[in-house]
């Protein structure tokens, strides 16, 4: 999973949280 032009770190977890987020 990345993010295309973002940089960012994120544990297992909030790779969903960010997903629902967006």
């Amino acid at each position: 999973m990345r993010a295309e032009g973002k940089d960012y770190i994120v544990k297992d977890g909030d790779v969903m949280n960010f997903l629902f987020n967006v």
